[in-house]
Formats: C-alpha cells, sequence, structure tokens
C-alpha cells in the first residue's frame, strides 16, 4: 500500500466518521453497567453518525472503502449488542457488535461527546479485543440514505481552527516566498470540518495551474496553548483528472464542494 494511500486512510478515518440511521428499540442488561459517560441512546446516535459517515465518504463506488460496506444494508434494520471488554490494563472499553459481520464497532468519550472511533475486525492484526466480554444492553438502528453531516460547534473547537488557520496561513507564505512562489501565488486554500472531539483534519492547497498539496492539519496543546501543525504530504498534478472511483478525488468532492469548509482562502 503506498504512502498516500495509508495517509488517506489515516486522515479520513481520523479525521474521519460515518453514519446516520434512524434509531429504534433499545434495552439494557443487567450483565454489566455502562460508564457514567455512556448511555444506550448516545451509543445509538454514534452507531448512526457511524454508519452515515461511512455512506456519506465512502460509498460502494469508491475503491478502498475499509471492510465493512453499508450500502447494501440500506433501508434495513440492524441489531446492535453492547459489548464491555477489558484491555491489557484491566480498563473498560466499549465495543458495539451487529448481526451482519465478526467485527467490532469501537466507542469512546470525549469532553462529554460520546462517538464511534472505527472498527476492528477478528484475525491476530484486526485489533480484536480478545474472547471474553460482558453485555451491557442492545439497540437497534435502521439503515438509511447518507445525508450530509452536520459537525457542530464548541468553544474548544473554535480555538482549535485558530490554531489550525494560523498554521495553514504560514504554510502559504512559506509556499509564495520559495522558490516556486510564482507557482503558489493565488493557490486556494481548503480546511475540511470536523466534529469537535478531533483535532485533525486535511487541507488541501490548489494552484491557479491545478498542482495540488494534500496534507493533515491539527492543533495540540504546547504549554497551555494550542499551536498548529501539519503532517507530512504528498503532491497530485491534478486532483479533477484522477477516476472519480478515486478516494483522493472522492474525499476532496465530498468534505470541499460538498460541505463548506471550515476554513478558506486565498495565497498571496
Amino acid at each position: 500500500m503506498n504512502l498516500r494511500r495509508i495517509w488517506i486512510m489515516a486522515i479520513t478515518g481520523l479525521a474521519l466518521l460515518l453514519g446516520s440511521c434512524s434509531s429504534e428499540a433499545a434495552s439494557i442488561s443487567n450483565s454489566v453497567k455502562l460508564a457514567e459517560e455512556y448511555s444506550i441512546g448516545t451509543l445509538q446516535t454514534a452507531m448512526e453518525d457511524y454508519i452515515n459517515e461511512r455512506l456519506w465518504y465512502y460509498p460502494e463506488k469508491i475503491e478502498g472503502q475499509g471492510m465493512n460496506k453499508f450500502d447494501s444494508y440500506i433501508g434495513q434494520t440492524l441489531q446492535v449488542e453492547v459489548r464491555v471488554y477489558k484491555d491489557a490494563e484491566g480498563q473498560d472499553k466499549l465495543y458495539g457488535h451487529t448481526n451482519i459481520g465478526d467485527w467490532l464497532v469501537v466507542f469512546k468519550s470525549k469532553d462529554g461527546y460520546v462517538y464511534a472511533d472505527g472498527q476492528v475486525s477478528s484475525g491476530p492484526e484486526g485489533g480484536w479485543p480478545g474472547d471474553s466480554y460482558e453485555t451491557a444492553g442492545s439497540f437497534t438502528v435502521k439503515v438509511n440514505p447518507p445525508h450530509q453531516i452536520e459537525y457542530g460547534d464548541s468553544p474548544h473547537k473554535r480555538e482549535v481552527v485558530a490554531a489550525m488557520d494560523k498554521r495553514v496561513k504560514a504554510l502559504c507564505a512559506d509556499l509564495t516566498h520559495g522558490t516556486d512562489a510564482a507557482d503558489w501565488k493565488n493557490a486556494q486554500v481548503f480546511v475540511a470540518d470536523f466534529h469537535p472531539y478531533e483535532d485533525m483534519t486535511t487541507a488541501w492547497v490548489i494552484r491557479p495551474d491545478g498542482y495540488t498539496w494534500i496534507t493533515g492539519v491539527f492543533a495540540e496543546e504546547q504549554e497551555g496553548t494550542l499551536t498548529g501543525g501539519l503532517t507530512a504530504g504528498f503532491g497530485i498534478h491534478k486532483i479533477k483528472d484522477l477516476p472519480e472511483t478515486d478516494p483522493t478525488r472522492y474525499e476532496f468532492e465530498t468534505r470541499v464542494l460538498k460541505q463548506k469548509p471550515i476554513i478558506q482562502f486565498v495565497c498571496n
């Protein structure tokens, strides 16, 4: 797998989260109690959001969409069992097991948000948490056609955006004062929106000749202050010349053209 594909999978995975469906029945098991920050209702919502984002960003027509495909289940109701596994340190970890495959959805919480953080599968490298678990309840979700994602806002997210904005503008300054400065003048910059519990997303810098630089942009706390940073990036001569099924082109069109970028400006 080449570096570009690995990086895109990592970002959109970070990125990244995917789902929208309508909730149905829920039940709570007496086997084990959920941690205070979780409830069956918030887990239902997290699963719905996860499925919607998988369908929105990784439809069946796109290459490399991951281990699970929800397209064929649109209109159907899925059963989800809430499982609690112990990690190596004996801490409880929360997962959802559906009736459509031998994999688990990973549930997490941060800053009051409950969300699904990808999937794990069985096998030596699949990240399966073990054989022993307890059940904490169950619920159902109906898989609906995908719709535009509502990312939400928070005071912390606005601080993260400000740090990212400062960093990508510094990148523009470097590009427009370097050896190829004339090529980067009037390049368009787009930074994809993200959830309040995330601190990383994707940025595109597109020159007038179509050459595109794609990089991850993040914010991290340093000495009490949020500071923006960039991951290793890669370039594409003309992103619009890629096949429509290429995940790099599809991510740009979906996250920038179909959704409003969180940051957008022109390098000059």
